[in-house]
């Protein structure tokens, strides 16, 4: 039935940032044009692990960049190790932390630049020209959370304060939130906050008999709340809603028969998939429910969202000697595929800003504002000639439950008073195209 709901209401579709972490979409028979501040995908990094239980005969991990206009996927490094386990892109540089090394590239030769040895090192986040280190895999350690400097890996400081082994790493602000798990033993569950100034950890909220085995840590940056995905023991998982100004967090169950085996955040939900499902869930975070899932019939080794096109990759294996990534939009469809080595776990995605380009087969576009809104969200199309139009506002299981019509040459405000906060989506329809926007009433 949701599932039903979501291809009467979209068709296939691109998106794009018309502000950072604003999501418009244009959907329909319609093409799309870029407005104002607009993302290009340049390439994936992808970290494979290799063949895990043959690393002394000769599988290693490798990483290679994949090419979506040319299609093109090529390695670029052999990495004497197994286990990828992070990889990410900032100021021109790659950063990998695969088994017990940290490893630094250049973005565009991908040369190898440094190297440093980090023991039990598990996810890295940036922060200005530090290197945050979770650590985990090897017991025991002086300390798990360590800062490294991004330019020369060199270690700056370690906080011997946290209390057991973390895994998910995000930065919000001055603070680093990191997932307590003690390496997945399902009897800790804490969430550490780390003053990234003061450098040092400043507490540890625990998370409850509900938050148990935190292994991802997201941020909402507009909203400024974090989220964890915790694994619980193993037969079911949890979502964590974290508040940091009141120190306060809600656990919703995602009612699963298996824990997840991979999960990412983007706009406002939660994307992850359960070991014993080939589908993947979402979690919105305003309705704090599993609203839907993407039929994509296939289990996922990594998966990740890039935020220039809002496309899911997903990272296929069958940990010995076959590795694929595949790639959907946000409706479950296949968009493209490409082969890579075996155990895929991990991207990183190049996104440089460009200027917008008007495309001349365009009949329809959408602005509204304020996104999120209160009381009232005002309405005003562009690239259309004044059309008559009918106006729908949409929740996510597909009741309308406000419409009107009007002329597209004219712009509308929506009332809200009345109507409950959450998600909703704004589709407006003419004779020969359509639109579709999403926005959260608070």
């Amino acid at each position: 039935m949701k599932q039903d709901f979501k291809w009467t209401l979209f068709n296939v579709g691109k998106r794009f940032f018309t502000i950072p972490l604003t999501l418009s979409l244009l959907i329909g028979t319609t093409s799309v044009k870029l407005h104002a501040q607009a993302y290009k995908l340049n390439q994936v990094i992808v970290l494979n692990d290799g063949n895990r239980l043959n690393v002394n005969n000769g599988s290693y991990a490798t990483i290679g960049s994949y090419n979506p206009a040319t299609k093109v996927y090529q390695d670029f490094d052999v990495i004497r190790a197994n286990f990828g386990c992070c990889v990410i892109i900032d100021s021109g540089f790659i950063y990998a932390a695969v088994d017990s090394l940290l490893i630094k590239y250049n973005l565009n030769t991908k040369a190898r630049l440094l190297t440093q040895t980090v023991v039990g090192i598990r996810e890295i986040a940036v922060w200005g020209n530090q290197i945050l280190v979770t650590r985990g895999t090897t017991f025991p350690l002086k300390s798990y959370f360590q800062v490294y400097d991004k330019h020369t890996l060199n270690l700056l400081y370690q906080d011997t304060t946290v209390s057991h082994a973390s895994q998910g790493i995000k930065v919000l602000g001055d603070s680093a939130y990191i997932a307590i798990n003690d390496f997945g033993s399902g009897s800790m569950g804490n969430l550490g906050v780390i003053d990234l100034k003061a450098q040092k950890e400043k507490h540890e909220v625990n998370l409850g008999p509900s938050g148990l085995n935190p292994y991802d840590v997201e941020v909402d940056p507009l909203n400024k709340k974090i989220y964890t995905v915790n694994d619980l023991t193993f037969s079911n998982s949890t979502v964590t809603k974290y508040d940091a100004p009141t120190v306060t967090f809600t656990n919703t169950s995602l009612n699963l028969t298996a824990s997840c085996t991979g999960s990412t955040y983007y706009i406002g939900n939660v994307y992850f998939q359960a070991g014993n499902d080939y589908n993947i869930g979402e979690f919105s975070t305003s309705s704090l429910s599993v609203w839907d899932s993407l039929k994509i019939k296939k289990y996922v080794y990594g998966l990740s969202i890039d935020s220039a096109d809002g496309y899911v990759y997903v990272g296929q294996t069958d940990y010995v000697s076959y590795g694929k990534v595949f790639v959907y939009n946000l409706f479950g469809q296949a968009v493209d595929s490409f082969q890579v080595d075996v155990g895929p776990g991990n991207f990183a995605f190049d996104i440089s800003s460009v200027n917008a380009v008007p495309e001349t087969n365009i009949s329809i576009g959408l602005s509204a504002y304020p996104n999120p809104a209160v009381n009232e969200i005002y309405v005003k199309c562009t690239d259309t000639y004044n059309e008559r139009a009918t106006l729908s506002l949409i929740d996510v299981l597909g009741r309308t439950v406000y419409q009107t019509f009007f002329n597209t040459g004219s712009p509308l405000t929506i009332p809200l008073n009345g109507i409950p906060s959450g998600v909703y989506f704004i589709k407006v329809e003419t004779a020969n195209s359509s639109v579709v926007k999403q926005i959260v009433k608070q």
